[in-house]
Formats: C-alpha cells, sequence, structure tokens
C-alpha cells in the first residue's frame, strides 16, 4: 500500500500511513499529545468491538479434553467481526435473556459434532473447520441478520511462511470418542475478555531527534568519531563525506544513549542530544484476524470519541445539576 501523505496542516492532528498488510498496519500519528496517543493504544486493545465465543453447551464429550479446556480453546478462535456494530450486546438485547441465547440480533450458533469410529486405526482431529453455522431461519423466526451471520466465520489464519490458510486446533479424538456441543457466539469488548480483543499487538513509539553539536565536530578526532557511530545498535549514525558524524536513521533509535555515553568516554559531554520528537508518534498495530487493521484504527477513534461525548454528557449533566 502506498503511503498516504499528510496535508498541508501543521496544526491538526494527521495520520500518515506508512505500511500495511492483510492483517497489520504502521503509521504516523501526527499534532497529538501522549495522553491521546496512549488513549487511542487502549482504546484498540479493550474497546473495539468483535464477535467471539461466550457460551458453549456440550451435549457429548468424550474427548482427552474436559468441558472447561475446550470452551476456553473455543473463545480464543478468532471469527470475523466486521459486522459486529449490527449486533447488539447480549446484555442489552430485547430478546428476554432466559434461554442460552437464540437471539439472531445477539447470538450467532455454531456446532460441533465429530466422532472417531471404534474400528479406525488413527485419531480424528477437531479443528475449527468442523464449526458448522446453524442458519437462523432453523431455529428462530425468518431475519435480516441471516446473510450477517453467514458473513461470521471463525478467521482465515496463516502459519509463518505458509500460502494455505492453517484451522485452529481444538483436540483429538481417539477411536471411540465423540465431541457434539453448541457454541454461542457473542458480541463484547476486551475489556471485559481478552478473548474479544482485535489485536494481539498494539504499541506505539516516539521519534527520536539527534543533534550533534556543531562545536564538537572539530574538537573531535577521528577515532572517537568512528567510535560513537559504531556503538549505536540500530546503526543510527554514519560516518559523512565531511568525516563528520550524520544521522543515518533517526526513526530506528530506540533512546538507548549508548553514542551519548560513548562520547562521554572521551570526554565530550553534550556532544550529542537525543530528544523525543513532540506530538509524532509512530504506531504498529497487529490483528488476529477479527477485523481488518484499518478498521481496528478507525473503529478505535470512533470508540475514543463516543467515550468522550459521553463524558462531555456527564459533566454537562453535573453541571446542571449542581
Amino acid at each position: 500500500m502506498a503511503a498516504q501523505r499528510p496535508t498541508s496542516d501543521t496544526s491538526s492532528p494527521q495520520i500518515f500511513v506508512t505500511a500495511k498488510t492483510s492483517n497489520s498496519i504502521e503509521f504516523r500519528l501526527m499534532n497529538v499529545s501522549r495522553h491521546f496517543a496512549n488513549a487511542l493504544r487502549r482504546v484498540m486493545i479493550a474497546e473495539v468491538p468483535t464477535l467471539a465465543v461466550d457460551t458453549v453447551e456440550f451435549f457429548q464429550n468424550t474427548s482427552p479434553l474436559p468441558d472447561e479446556y475446550i470452551a476456553h480453546r473455543l473463545a480464543l478462535i478468532p471469527f470475523v467481526s466486521e459486522d459486529a456494530d449490527k449486533f447488539f450486546y447480549h446484555s442489552q438485547c430485547n430478546c428476554d435473556g432466559s434461554q442460552l441465547g437464540y437471539c439472531p440480533n445477539c447470538t450467532v450458533i455454531y456446532t460441533i459434532d465429530a466422532h472417531c469410529e471404534p474400528e479406525s486405526d488413527s485419531v480424528v482431529e477437531v479443528t475449527s473447520n468442523d464449526l458448522k453455522l446453524i442458519a437462523p431461519h432453523k431455529w428462530a423466526d425468518k431475519s435480516t441478520m441471516g446473510s450477517i451471520h453467514i458473513g461470521v466465520k471463525p478467521a482465515t489464519l496463516f502459519a509463518n511462511g505458509d500460502s494455505n490458510p492453517q484451522p485452529v486446533t481444538i483436540t483429538k479424538l481417539a477411536p471411540g470418542q465423540t465431541l457434539r456441543l453448541a457454541a454461542y457466539i457473542r458480541k463484547g469488548i476486551g475489556r471485559n475478555h481478552a478473548k474479544w480483543s482485535p489485536v494481539c499487538v498494539s504499541t506505539y513509539h516516539q521519534v527520536a531527534s539527534i543533534d550533534f553539536r556543531e562545536a564538537y565536530k572539530q574538537i573531535m578526532d577521528q577515532k572517537e568519531k568512528e567510535e560513537v557511530v559504531a556503538s549505536c545498535p540500530k546503526k543510527c549514525l554514519k560516518m559523512g563525506l565531511d568525516d563528520n558524524i550524520q544521522v543515518a536513521n533517526f526513526e530506528d533509535c530506540t533512546f538507548c544513549n549508548q553514542c551519548i555515553r560513548t562520547a562521554e568516554v572521551h570526554g565530550h559531554k553534550d556532544a550529542i542530544v537525543i530528544q523525543s520528537k513532540r506530538g509524532l508518534f509512530v504506531f504498529n498495530v497487529e490483528t488476529i484476524g477479527s477485523l481488518s487493521p484499518e478498521n481496528v484504527v478507525t473503529r478505535g477513534f470512533q470508540a475514543l470519541t463516543n467515550k468522550l461525548d459521553q463524558f462531555k454528557k456527564n459533566v454537562d449533566e453535573l453541571q446542571i445539576t449542581y
């Protein structure tokens, strides 16, 4: 994906996408405070809704794993959640809630019916491919949610270096063993349980501003300069054509200050000054497959906006009451 250049307005917050794949995105967030950047990072982890297995009903389980283990493994299988905003939270749905969850507006049902024949010479591996969707019209009134339910399916996952998607192993059945269950998938957020978090990585770092003071260019000898350059573990410094220290790549700087300490060893205190660039943050976001990376970022901003709007509303109500 081509990088998107920021606009000419240098005062308002801006986003500059530097890299994107099917499950990750890197972007620069500019003209914001550290507090805002950290709030966005936390919101993407804990406040963006997705769909995940919430409850499991077991009909028969003679596998090596107990019910709780299998329910836990099912809960951590990512499900495509691009239409999560079209579902109600189970706790806020207008269904009676007394049943285990037979409402197409807040629940998607998948089943597993796996069995290993007693005469078999091998085990049966039960994976996410064995999850079968129960269409809404089979267990409730016909609903406009039917086509949306079809889109809620286990996410496509790829092993490193493998071009073929790999299913998630749930358990293995020996000859004569059976696993029959129903999994109820509902909407939630990562703040309530990690299974609803859409990301496995959501980090940011600040960009360094590296300044080699002009006064020290003549004081430091060639050997000292070369030692300073070699001391950087990220190779952010280099020797220029004028035999002076130059910045090769400031974005890789980790603020380890090893170059500063090396210069100080030779008696050159304050020869190099490293500061973070104000208002500039580089984000790295990697998803688990439930949402596309751009949707995680977009919905993260939306969730943050909603929280701020609610906060403003609560403050206004307090002022009126007071």
